[in-house]
């Protein structure tokens, strides 16, 4: 998410990518990423999703709570919004186009604040936390997946973001398709190959990797000193996969 261009890429990304369904790797995921607090979900809580994008942890919410939740996906692509507010979707679940540095939303507003790979891509990641924890209620949970991509996975990424970088539209689709078929031999967080996902849907992957402008690498020991400065109390801390991580205000 990007203040000063959030009409750009990300536009062009979900509509490009709108009608591609969400592989049923990504549904699994979004269920693993909710299993350390999946007890402490209750009926009616309201949950706020930092970067919903084509909404697949609100899919998996829906099965969770039915329609006793109130789930808001905030996301800096209008097209990704636009899709999410289609009529048929439901009555508890709200979306609107925002920016994740500066939530248009109460202090204390929310019982779940979450963002899955998300804060890498803000502008400002620290303040984006900052903004995740205020509208959070006391007592309430905060959860973050943001990578700590180290060793030859991360060069070559940073590889693949130069010639990104360097390339028109037409020319980051390319790169990514050259790339589709051995995806699989890397460390994804979302695990996703041309074994469990179509075509298009490991490019979409590939693309949400390489193509932005703005992707910050945050340091898992980075993250814990926001969390120590903010006061949090860590619920759940994967250690095997930095940063993966929920948290209690």
């Amino acid at each position: 998410m990007n203040r000063k261009k959030s009409d750009n890429y990300y536009d062009v990304h979900w509509e490009n990518f709108k009608d591609v369904d969400i592989p049923d790797v990504k549904l699994k995921k979004a269920q693993l990423f909710f299993d350390p607090i999946a007890k402490m979900l209750q009926p009616g809580m309201k949950v706020l999703d930092i970067g919903c994008g084509n909404g697949v942890h609100w899919r998996y919410l829906q099965q969770v709570f039915g329609g006793d939740g109130q789930y808001c996906g905030i996301d800096s692509s209008t097209e990704a919004i636009a899709h999410l507010n289609a009529p048929e979707k439901s009555p508890t679940s709200r979306f609107s186009v925002q920016d994740a540095c500066d939530l248009q939303f109460s202090d204390s507003e929310f019982d779940v604040v979450f963002a899955y790979g998300v804060l890498g891509y803000t502008d400002e990641p620290a303040l984006a936390f900052r903004e995740m924890v205020r509208v959070c209620s006391k007592g309430g949970l905060i959860g973050v997946f943001s990578p700590e991509i180290t060793g030859v996975n991360k060069l070559v990424l940073d590889i693949n973001r130069s010639i990104a970088a360097v390339s028109c539209d037409r020319g980051k689709r390319t790169l990514a398709d050259v790339l589709v078929p051995f995806y699989g031999l890397a460390s994804s967080g979302t695990r996703i190959s041309l074994l469990n996902s179509s075509w298009s849907q490991v490019r979409e992957v590939i693309l949400t990797n390489i193509a932005p402008e703005k992707l910050e690498i945050i340091k898992h020991q980075l993250f814990i000193e926001w969390v120590d400065e903010l006061g949090l109390e860590i619920v759940f801390n994967d250690q095997r996969s930095p940063t993966f991580i929920w948290l209690r205000k």
